[in-house]
């Protein structure tokens, strides 16, 4: 399922048996339904598409569109397409049946539904058109109290789709017109999913300004302590425990035991003291007010990024994006610190921070569950 939902250019199937040798009873679960259907269509491009369409998926509004058109003599079809992606309206190409010539978008029940302003103006819009739709809108007031010069608009759309030569054809005109079932598509959605492609990547201290010799555990903690100041200076705000990985690392150790932790944790303390460093839970910040900074790792833990750089995250999603769903807000703000899947306990970490940052008034919960700055 993740595979052929999230694919972004193709998917190639490897198997050792073809649609044709599972035989399906009645009672078949759905899954293996599902996946004879994909076989199927991986081979021979054969899509089973309902036709059958709940009579709420539609209105009086999208009705009077239609009849409208199919007075001036198109053939249009209703609630074209599957799952949450169907197009309200679609006029039939007259000069071959099993081409659309236009998407005609509504503000009726699918627009409405969606919930949040970021799926149903943009994404919805950038989906269809990645997959070649050519899309006009018709917005209910205006056909209501405007209906003259709205109904002009719609049939020029029209007539301009029937000259319109598509980007494709353009650059090969053996390209096959846009088919009611659809063929793979190679549409890469520009999107925010890839984030990390703006911030910085997280810098690791490689010079610890002491020198190395000896044992790590034996050394004076305010010798140590000018180690631990190099780190957070180059890496603050930054864990403890990597902190603590970072002075092993570059001493030359292969692990940290109970005396070593201690050690740094001692020089910690001593760099504290001295008003070289501050700390703020687990994690050491420099002194000077750097601003935060959202950074991405290679190799992330979520228990090693603090909770203000997670928060500035999300503030960034927000303000690129608009108001968001908790789960996609999660998911692209992970994509920032270098995340390809987030896991389950990432999304608990950042579920109850969610919870303490709504709280304190710096996020606001919309009724429909969407996630925005106040």
């Amino acid at each position: 399922n993740v595979l052929i939902t999230r694919a972004r250019e193709r998917c190639v199937v490897f198997s050792n048996f073809r649609a044709r040798d599972l035989q399906l009873h009645g009672n078949a679960p759905f899954g293996t339904k599902a996946l004879k259907m994909f076989l199927d269509y991986a081979e021979n491009r054969n899509l089973e598409i309902h036709k059958s369409v709940d009579d709420d998926t539609s209105s009086a509004f999208e009705d009077s569109v239609c009849e409208f058109l199919e007075n001036y003599g198109y053939t249009v079809r209703k609630q074209v397409g599957c799952a949450e992606y169907r197009i309200d309206l679609a006029v039939v190409d007259p000069l071959s049946s099993d081409c659309y010539l236009l998407g005609i978008e509504c503000d009726g029940v699918q627009y409405r539904n969606a919930p949040v302003a970021r799926d149903r103006d943009r994404l919805r819009q950038q989906v269809l058109k990645g997959l070649g739709w050519n899309l006009h809108r018709v917005w209910s007031v205006d056909w209501y109290r405007y209906r003259a010069a709205t109904t002009e608009r719609l049939l020029e759309a029209i007539e301009r789709a029937k000259t319109a030569v598509p980007e494709e054809q353009q650059m090969n005109p053996e390209t096959e017109p846009i088919k009611i079932a659809p063929e793979v598509s190679t549409f890469k959605p520009e999107s925010a999913s890839e984030p990390n492609q703006s911030i910085s990547n997280y810098i690791e201290c490689v010079e610890l300004g002491i020198p190395i010799a000896g044992d790590l555990h034996l050394q004076l903690p305010y010798q140590l302590a000018k180690a631990v100041v190099q780190v957070v200076e180059v890496e603050s705000p930054v864990h403890v425990d990597e902190v603590i990985l970072r002075i092993r690392s570059l001493w030359g150790l292969g692990r940290a035991g109970a005396r070593i932790r201690d050690a740094v944790k001692d020089a910690v303390f001593s760099a504290k003291r001295s008003g070289q460093i501050r700390q703020r839970n687990a994690f050491l910040w420099a002194t000077d007010e750097r601003e935060i900074e959202v950074r991405q790792r290679k190799s992330p833990k979520i228990e090693w990024i603090c909770d203000e750089e997670i928060a500035e995250a999300m503030k960034r999603v927000i303000i690129t994006q608009g108001a968001i769903s908790t789960g996609a807000l999660i998911t692209e703000s992970t994509r920032f610190f270098g995340y390809k899947a987030t896991g389950a306990t990432v999304v608990k970490h950042l579920r109850l921070l969610l919870d303490k940052l709504v709280k304190a008034g710096e996020f606001e919960i919309l009724p429909n569950g969407a996630v925005r700055l106040p």
